[in-house]
């Protein structure tokens, strides 16, 4: 959102090496206030809309579980979860360590009324129909946990993420989820090789993650965008600082 323009998006480019593009959204707060939050949504949709048609992409929506904690989101996705029929996964930030449960030093070292480290990192993969999982993307964009992949072939990119990520993770706890997806965020985009991020994608095209972390909408995508962008109305500055303004 642009701060006091009600149907405008701002998109923050990142200094990535070509074709690679990436974008942050910023989100003002989560929950999305009701005004903002349908900006995003018409954004959003659109631009999934002219990225499936550009590049014949189909789509994956997942929901972050470690992001189910704001504004009722553990509710809402309960209470829409016989319809999207999800199936849990692991989400695994490519530029940590890891997966791998908890060590005897990191007990013997933790410091009472600190959280250790988390286990896991876990994301519901939304079932159905197409239709479904554009409307679970809509619904829970609100609370912030939403992951969206699109590729030419959802299968391959499947295939390809276990491949990768199951070659580093060791502990058999983490090595029988039914998909991997890795988890990326501003920090990871800026400060990989570029060799990195074409492995880490793997065949996906556009990636799409509500980002707590970060505050906003991480939007990375291995074509360029660019041409969308200027389809959808958007109007690039490069100064003070490289930023797209979409009207929705």
């Amino acid at each position: 959102m642009i701060p006091g323009v009600a149907d405008c998006v701002r998109l923050n480019g990142m200094p990535l090496q070509p074709p690679l593009q990436a974008f942050l959204v910023p989100i003002s707060a989560f929950p999305v206030p009701d005004p903002e939050l349908a900006t995003l949504t018409t954004f959003l949709r659109t631009l999934t809309a002219a990225a499936a048609r550009e590049w014949d992409l189909s789509s994956e929506v997942f929901v972050q579980l470690e992001q189910l904690k704001v504004g009722g989101a553990r509710a809402l996705f309960s209470e829409h979860a016989p319809e999207w029929i999800p199936e849990v996964g692991l989400g695994v930030w490519p530029d940590r360590d890891p997966p791998a449960i908890w060590t005897r030093e990191e007990f013997k070292n933790a410091v009472p009324g600190e959280r250790l480290r988390p286990l896991m990192y876990q994301v519901f993969r939304v079932g159905t129909s197409p239709a479904s999982r554009e409307r679970a993307r809509e619904i829970m964009l609100g609370c912030g946990p939403v992951l969206q992949i699109m590729a030419v072939d959802c299968d391959r990119f499947f295939r390809e993420t276990s491949a990768l990520f199951l070659s580093r993770i060791k502990h058999r706890s983490y090595r029988s989820f039914p998909f991997y997806v890795p988890l990326l965020e501003k920090k990871t985009l800026e400060t990989a090789k570029p060799d990195q991020l074409e492995a880490w994608f793997c065949s996906a095209t556009v990636y799409i993650r509500q980002s707590f972390e970060d505050k906003a909408i991480v939007i990375a995508s291995r074509e360029p965008l660019t041409p969308i962008l200027e389809e959808l109305g958007g109007r690039f500055e490069k100064k003070p600082e490289p930023v797209w303004r979409i009207p929705c």
